[in-house]
């Protein structure tokens, strides 16, 4: 960026910043900016904390004011810190502002103005003829790698015309400058007795960024070929318009990749459930992109075979032929797709499909409710693709769970936010794999999708050890105990199993104060199943680690700091004697976030938590009420 902006002279940098001053002071979330701008030494320590402290819009253009008033020499450091890559990744404004001021012709703050230096020797250009070379599309013309589109191409005579644009640029002692309008009815003419009506001389504008270029369609431009800078509430992303139309994650914010629902739920707009209405690029929701033309959605929609010709109708009137599989030589362990029936309802056609583009969906059978997951689905009796709190399930063995349903099918009976399987499949939302299919949902010879395909503890897939008794799998360090790799024979049983299967009764009608008193090492499997299960809660995340390495200052307001990872040493080592010695570190955990967080976010959570330890810890040793 460096070497590019060095052909810009430090006057035309100065009137960039100018214009700009604004639009710049007016960016959201400026921090990363300004703290840029102070570690590379473009403005003082003191005028940052001063701008940092106001936190207003006002402030950051007095601070421009004040650079190109009293510190001019600063502007050329100014725009080589912000152009480069990473703060133009941030702010997406900075783009615009970038590729603007590196496709403005030399010269251009001159015909912008309307100004010229004349003098002996020297030749001013109308404003008229400044806008007759911007509108040629030859060589000499050319203003920049961009075309403006449908530029107007004047017509001129072959030796008057010639004469007149001579004669309109040349101005010294005692000759006359030919005004605007002289200038652009010359340019008019296509012949003799012929004028059309003279049009205003347009000045153009080199600003992507500015206020009237808001309102032009910048995803015509051939910079956004590829991605287009979109906002959703106060987030900023960028979107790549392949991955849309494929269906991929394809709004990269801060380096991640996500959904353009996701996006929305990470803006806080996830209620409004109208992703093309609630992300905006230049001030116009993606569904008026939509409608131009200008994205294109994933192809969810049917395949149609029948024409509006007497064939196809002729085709509609004779019964429909079901999609048989083909036959083929070569073997593949590649999912088959089976082509679904089509009918002539176009009823459905309109219809917003983006509830149905999450991997998991909500299902049900009469009463019995489970969660489907489309990568594991195949067909009726091959993919166990729906999980219901105690095993995975085919969607045919997902029917039988609800005798007093007459209706088994499961194409028809099994619901997904009030529509049957059968028009997802119609959809394509989900694909029936062929008889002939080999893939490892069809043929599970290893027995893998009885458990889940992440960890229980810290939702990541890889290496999982599985249970033989439930669907849960864990990570061995994610188990509590730490887990051991089973014998090729042999099984595995998670702690919350162990506390079913148990041989010895648990003691019930005992007060808390006598179970505080227990030796740990007699209820030593009780103890680890109450850690496992605030490990397997929603929100345990952040009180997992040492809170003195996340939390700035911790120990200024904490005497005696406690953590989830800290219990599971001291539980494994045998640090701990009786009972209440382990419950004490496990409260100490809540009493310190209550002290550190009172009633915000992270306070409720851990009050949350906590109510969940000690209903499991009253149900688990038989404490009475």
């Amino acid at each position: 960026m460096e070497n590019r902006l060095q052909f810009k002279t430090d006057d035309e940098l100065r009137q960039f910043f100018r214009l700009k001053k604004v639009e710049i002071a007016s960016i959201r979330d400026p921090f990363k900016l300004l703290t840029q701008l102070r570690d590379s030494d473009v403005i003082p320590e003191e005028k940052y904390q001063e701008v940092c402290g106001r936190k207003k819009q006002k402030a950051r253009y007095s601070l421009l004011e004040w650079m190109e008033k009293e510190k001019p020499q600063l502007i050329r450091p100014f725009w080589e810190c912000v152009f480069q890559d990473h703060m133009i990744q941030s702010y997406p404004a900075l783009k615009l502002m970038r590729d603007s001021l590196l496709e403005r012709p030399i010269g251009a703050e001159n015909d912008r103005a309307g100004s010229s230096r004349t003098g002996p020797g020297s030749t001013a250009q109308s404003p008229g003829t400044s806008a007759q070379n911007r509108g040629r599309t030859g060589p000499e013309g050319r203003t920049g790698p961009r075309k403006r589109p449908k530029p107007a191409k004047p017509t001129y005579g072959p030796i008057g015309a010639e004469n007149d644009r001579a004669g309109s640029s040349r101005t010294g002692p005692g000759s006359t400058a030919q005004s605007p309008g002289t200038s652009a009815q010359n340019r008019g003419r296509t012949g003799p007795g012929k004028r059309p009506k003279p049009a205003k001389p347009t000045y153009g504008s080199f600003s992507q960024g500015g206020s009237k270029e808001d309102k032009q369609p910048i995803w015509t431009f051939p910079i956004y070929r590829t991605s287009l800078p979109v906002t959703c509430g106060e987030k900023q992303g960028s979107l790549h318009r392949e991955k849309l139309s494929k269906g991929e994650p394809c709004v990269s914010v801060e380096g991640r990749w996500f959904s353009p629902s996701e996006f929305e739920e990470l803006a806080g707009r996830g209620s409004s459930k109208n992703w093309k209405k609630s992300i905006y690029c230049n001030r116009t929701p993606l569904s008026k992109l939509f409608e131009g033309g200008h994205l294109t959605s994933p192809p969810l929609k049917r395949r149609k075979t029948g024409t509006a010709t007497g064939e196809g109708r002729a085709k509609s009137q004779t019964p429909p032929k079901r999609n048989l599989p083909e036959a083929s030589d070569e073997s593949t362990n590649s999912p088959i797709k089976f082509t679904p029936l089509e009918s002539d309802d176009d009823d459905d056609d309109e219809e917003d499909l983006s509830i149905f583009s999450p991997e998991t969906l909500q299902v049900s059978f009469g009463r019995v409710q489970g969660i489907l997951h489309k990568e594991r689905f195949a067909s009726g009796t091959c993919g166990k693709s729906i999980r219901t709190p105690e095993s995975w399930l085919t969607p045919h063995d997902f029917t039988r769970m609800d005798g007093r349903v007459a209706d088994k099918s499961w194409r028809k009976s099994i619901l997904c936010k009030g529509k049957p399987l059968n028009y997802l499949i119609k959809k394509e939302i989900l694909v029936i794999h062929s008889l002939l299919c080999k893939c490892h949902n069809c043929e599970d010879l290893t027995g893998w999708q009885d458990n889940d395909d992440e960890c229980t503890v810290c939702s990541h897939g890889g290496s999982l050890i599985c249970c033989d008794l439930c669907p849960l799998a864990f990570h061995a360090d994610c188990h509590v105990p730490t887990a051991e790799e089973p014998a090729s024979s042999g099984e595995w049983f998670c702690s919350f199993c162990k506390i079913e299967v148990q041989q010895t009764p648990r003691n019930r009608c005992q007060t808390k104060t006598d179970v505080l008193a227990l030796e740990i090492r007699t209820q030593l499997l009780e103890c680890q199943y109450l850690l496992l299960r605030l490990y397997s809660s929603k929100d345990s995340g952040i009180f997992c680690p040492n809170p003195c390495h996340t939390v700035e200052g911790y120990t200024d307001f904490i005497d005696m700091p406690m953590w989830l990872d800290k219990v599971k040493e001291k539980l494994a080592s045998d640090r701990y004697s009786t009972v209440g010695e382990f419950v004490r570190d496990v409260n100490l955990i809540f009493q310190n976030c209550a002290q550190l967080n009172k009633d915000n976010r992270y306070g409720k959570m851990g009050q949350k938590l906590h109510s969940v330890f000690e209903e499991n810890f009253k149900n688990v040793f038989g404490i009475e009420q």
